[in-house]
């Protein structure tokens, strides 16, 4: 009798335990869940100022970002990045945008890296300040900045691109002084072997110069060839 007691308690300890597992588990489910469903209030604001801290330490100066949201899982955005205080070298002077959008695979990151799981990247409302007279940036020694050091080591299938915004560029001139490139509104859109850049309402104010539009096509058919191509002459200069 005592033994047959004792294993009858054994099935109840054991019934029990994986009665009070499956609950656990079923609650850490549920747990999982509602943190996924609100993941924007819970961690939206605190990401974005992840992704801006981060952009900081990478680029020098500070950079302030509003929120990510999308599904994490497959895509992402960035809302309204800001730069709060330029580098104190290199030449960028002014990063922001309304809106960066990523769509791409996890498993492909995992396995290939960011270019070979970025799917596509678009960027809106997009405000670019490059001073090319600015004192260059001093590399970190013993650090590679893990940019490919020339066109042809990028692979030839590219995530899809689109970026669309403001551009200015400031840069010194053989006669002296400094002149600013000032470009009103641009696209540039890639399907990854083929792009478009368009430019419109450019001016230069220190030489008086404008033009309403530029246009132009970039072909990469290979690893090592590109074909530049355009109907429009820039500044009285055809291609």
């Amino acid at each position: 009798m005592g033994s047959l007691a004792s294993r009858f308690l054994a099935v109840l300890r054991s019934r029990r335990l994986r009665r009070i597992l499956g609950y656990g588990g079923l609650a850490l489910v549920a747990l999982v869940l509602v943190a996924y469903l609100f993941r924007g209030p819970l961690f939206a604001r605190p990401l974005g100022d992840f992704a801006a801290r981060k952009l900081s330490e990478a680029m020098g100066g500070e950079f302030a970002a509003g929120a990510v949201s999308g599904s994490w899982l497959t895509d992402a955005v960035l809302i309204d990045l800001r730069t709060v205080r330029p580098p104190t070298t290199g030449p960028l002077v002014n990063l922001s945008w309304q809106r960066l959008e990523a769509t791409y695979s996890l498993i492909d990151i995992l396995r290939g890296g960011p270019l070979s799981g970025l799917h596509s990247l678009r960027i809106a409302g997009l405000d670019l300040e490059i001073d090319l007279t600015r004192p260059p940036r001093e590399r970190r020694a013993g650090k590679p900045d893990g940019r490919p050091r020339n066109p042809f080591d990028l692979p030839l299938d590219l995530p899809a691109l689109a970026v669309s915004g403001h551009l200015r560029v400031r840069a010194p001139v053989r006669a002296g002084g400094t002149a600013t490139l000032d470009v009103g509104a641009f696209s540039f859109v890639s399907d990854g072997s083929h792009a478009g850049l368009t430019l419109e309402r450019l001016t230069i104010p220190e030489w008086g110069w404008s033009q309403a539009a530029y246009r132009l096509r970039l072909e990469r058919p290979a690893p090592e060839t590109f074909r530049i191509s355009s109907s429009e002459s820039l500044a009285g200069i055809a291609l």
